[in-house]
């Protein structure tokens, strides 16, 4: 966290626009003023992230995923696109309120739904997982498809991704399919951050 010397540095920064987006567990009660008093801003903090409210499943955060996170995403991760996605919105250390899934050896999955976690097989949630962020993916890019285009401006990377971002595609080329899905199965297994 920034701390400021005046508030004119302050606003400054503010200006500038360079800031990244925070976990929630960042967030401080807007009643206090933290300037005037510093030891109830570790205080606060502390209650905070010992109370962290994770999302439920299906309802992550993804407002700190940037165009330039995802223009990583799609150039740099290969047939992994979407595990590659789906590890930066659920696994993010950044951003624990989206660590709503937990692997549970050799039992499945837990998943937090409607405030409650349910245990769930390994297979459907790669499933799910695979067919969601494929659809998010596939808008994003539609969506973002201008400003994609501009930054990455080769012709055969930019077919690879939207190649890459068609589940119909996917789903005829059997090998490839099974790849993704085992990819996203091997994340949620090491991401075991509970």
């Amino acid at each position: 966290m920034i701390t400021f010397s005046t508030t004119s540095n302050k606003s400054k920064h503010i200006r500038k626009d360079s800031c990244k987006a925070k976990s929630i567990i960042h967030l401080v009660n807007k009643e206090t003023n933290i300037e005037n008093k510093p030891n109830l801003y570790i205080n606060n903090n502390t209650n905070i992230i010992n109370n962290t409210i994770i999302n439920n499943f299906g309802n992550e955060r993804t407002d700190y995923i940037t165009l330039d996170d995802m223009i990583k995403i799609f150039k740099c991760s290969g047939d992994n696109i979407i595990p590659k996605y789906i590890e930066l919105k659920h696994f993010n250390k950044e951003f624990p309120e989206n660590h709503n899934i937990k692997y549970e050896n050799n039992k499945g999955c837990l998943i937090k739904n409607d405030d409650r976690w349910g245990l769930i097989n390994l297979e459907v949630i790669s499933n799910k997982l695979f067919d969601k962020n494929s659809y998010e993916l596939r808008n994003y890019y539609n969506n973002q498809k201008s400003d994609i285009e501009e930054k990455i401006m080769n012709i055969e990377v930019l077919e690879f991704i939207y190649s890459r971002l068609n589940y119909l595609d996917l789903y005829l080329n059997k090998t490839l399919f099974n790849n993704i899905k085992n990819e996203i199965k091997n994340i949620i297994k090491y991401n075991m951050l509970f």
